[in-house]
Formats: structure tokens, sequence, C-alpha cells
């Protein structure tokens, strides 16, 4: 497996404190599975690097970082926290396949994780939100 994965989990997890037992916790997996990732023995799938960039608090190029090790593209913020969402609701969990797998073109990811974003904030403020008895536009309206 990945070595270097390994590594970088393990200098990430030692540098914020964190026992084997208390990141797996954080990131809803079993000790075990840290210990054969940082010793090289196991992978990690994409939600599970995401869940444990999520626990250890990654952010920005640290983030993308330890995506890149762990053989994934790096992602926005949005799409990250996304993907560890996606752990607590199944209905998001074909959302981050499609986002982690699908091949789409950068633009296309782009407008998925906008229009998600958009719910997002539609969902936290309720500015906006539209009723459920709301008329969408026909076909011809939308363009």
């Amino acid at each position: 497996m990945n070595q270097d994965l390994g590594s970088y989990l393990r200098t990430l997890r030692e540098r914020r404190h964190l026992s084997q037992k208390r990141l797996a916790a954080r990131a809803g997996m079993v000790s075990s599975h840290i210990s054969r990732v940082e010793h090289g023995q196991r992978g990690l799938s994409f939600v599970s690097a995401t869940a444990l960039g999520d626990a250890l608090e990654l952010a920005g190029d640290e983030l993308d970082t330890f995506l890149l090790r762990a053989g994934f593209a790096p992602l926005s913020e949005d799409a990250a926290a996304l993907v560890v969402a996606a752990q607590r609701a199944p209905v998001l969990t074909e959302l981050a396949a499609i986002l982690a797998d699908a091949p789409l073109g950068a633009r296309e990811r782009g407008l998925v994780v906008a229009l998600l974003a958009a719910v997002a904030d539609y969902a936290r403020t309720g500015v906006n939100y539209p009723s459920a008895d709301a008329e969408l536009p026909d076909a011809e309206e939308r363009g």
C-alpha cells in the first residue's frame, strides 16, 4: 500500500496530539484501521480519507496534500464537507460518489458543488427558500 500516506497521516495525527484511538473515534473508524494505514498495510477510500481530513481539521493545502497522498484529487472545502456529510445521510452518498469518481470536467464539478452549496445556504438561512408548492418554470422559460 502507500507508506507515504501512512507516515503523513501519523505526522498529522501526532502534531494534533491525538492517539490512534481518539482519531478513529473522531472519524467514525476503528483504531486498527488507522494503524494499518499508518504502517502502509491499508489504503483509504475517498469517504474515509475525507472523514479523516475532517477529524484532523485539515483545510486548504494541508487537506489537498492529504487527499493527494491518499490517491485522490484535491477538493474544495465545500465538496469535502459534502463527502463527510454523506456518511451521515445515505442520499448524499450517491452525490459524493459522483463528485469523487464520475468523469466530470472541472466546470461540471464546480456547477454541482455550487448548486449544492446554494441548497445548503438556503437550508441554513431560509432566505429565498422555495416553498413546496412553488411552481417551477417550464423548460422554455428556463432557456
